[in-house]
């Protein structure tokens, strides 16, 4: 795999393990019921994060399949956006209606399918020659994307739970 990419997908796996080991401090109980400030449950938060990953790689794989010939990775004023408001979360954004969690999902299965998925795309990384060129998937607001800007959204999409939920629970834990 290419240094940048194994360096990106590396702290996108240490997110994803501090997600999980967050939700586990809690009590089995608390783990299905939604946190303050947030319809979902932490378990539930888990399972949507593995859902957004889930819906990439197939996009990744249907690129593929299709072919991005003559494309070029976007330059839409909205990946900055996306990117930023990631990072920096003030509000509750808007759940696509098909990445909206089971309400009795478990930590357990939520943990596996995450770590699943996420096996998934390092398949779909080794495969990459040039992280910065060509389109390795198309999203359907960003458009045309390249494999630093799609591992570029998921870290902004891991660091927005985290602030919102993950975080807190660690703090409120003490771990």
């Amino acid at each position: 795999m290419d240094m940048r990419l194994l360096e990106r997908f590396t702290e996108l796996e240490a997110q994803r393990t501090r997600a999980v080991a967050a939700v586990a401090t809690l009590p089995e109980t608390d783990r299905a019921l939604p946190m303050a400030g947030s319809a979902w449950s932490p378990a539930q938060v888990l399972a949507h994060c593995a859902m957004a990953e889930q819906d990439f790689v197939r996009r990744i794989a249907m690129a593929a399949e299709t072919g991005t010939a003559g494309l070029r990775p976007t330059r839409s004023p909205l990946l900055p956006i996306a990117l930023l408001a990631g990072r920096h979360p003030i509000a509750a954004l808007p759940v696509p209606e098909g990445m909206v969690p089971a309400a009795d999902v478990s930590l357990e299965s939520a943990a596996r399918n995450w770590e699943l998925v996420r096996s998934d795309l390092r398949g779909w990384l080794e495969s990459v020659e040039d992280p910065d060129r060509g389109v390795w998937m198309i999203h359907p607001i960003l458009g045309p994307m390249s494999a630093t800007q799609v591992l570029s959204v998921l870290e902004a999409h891991g660091c927005y739970h985290a602030k919102r939920h993950f975080d807190r629970l660690a703090a409120r834990r003490g771990t």
